[in-house]
């Protein structure tokens, strides 16, 4: 369930992502400087935000700091999805672009913490692996489903606007189901730990001899 979930919140976040610059570059008529700038507040958000999920992963179920990184992307995009064709860039995307900065780090953070306590300690770099190949694989794999859907709701590329908001509230129904199977299925204590147990320590010692 961990799994699936934070696949389908990086498809929802490739989605955003791709959409927010096609958007801005050929409705919009941005420069590629300019709709490459856009997107800078996602890398203020998300910086900061990574702090917050490495402090609020202590005091809060790892289960619910997901859940938080997925309202985050979904709202993102229902604000990104619901703008006029042409706005100021104050107005929606900026607050879209701010605002979404703060999912991934939050549902990534808390998925390498949930794979790595749930395996032993020699085996959490390859579970830690794991959640960066589901990151790569959703990032992309989104962007298939999408496509499909805008090429579909275009009107046979009549209507631009109309197939990115069909990609783009695929990629809120992406988050709707992360939500769900989020909520249903996982399950991770706030990870108060400090360093290794000592009998856990004294266990590996004594493995060795």
């Amino acid at each position: 369930p961990l799994i699936l979930s934070v696949f389908l919140i990086m498809m929802s976040f490739g989605i955003f992502l791709w959409y927010i610059e096609i958007w801005e570059l050929t409705v919009r008529d941005y420069t590629i400087i300019a709709a490459g700038a856009s997107i800078v507040p996602i890398v203020v958000s998300g910086s900061i935000m990574s702090v917050v999920a490495g402090w609020l992963i202590q005091h809060l179920d790892a289960q619910y700091i997901i859940c938080i990184g997925v309202v985050e992307v979904m709202t993102a995009l229902i604000v990104l999805g619901t703008m006029p064709a042409h706005q100021v860039y104050w107005a929606q995307a900026f607050v879209a672009a701010l605002v979404i900065g703060a999912g991934p780090d939050f549902v990534l953070t808390a998925g390498q913490v949930i794979t790595s306590n749930s395996v032993r300690r020699h085996e959490q770099g390859v579970a830690g692996s794991l959640i960066g190949v589901v990151q790569v694989y959703g990032l992309s794999t989104g962007l298939g489903f999408a496509g499909t859907v805008e090429r579909y709701v275009n009107d046979n590329g009549n209507n631009l606007v109309k197939g990115y908001r069909g990609a783009i509230f695929l990629a809120v129904g992406f988050c709707v189901l992360a939500l769900a199977i989020n909520l249903l299925f996982v399950r991770m204590p706030a990870e108060k730990r400090e360093g290794w147990d000592e009998e856990d320590l004294q266990r590996r010692l004594e493995e060795k001899m």
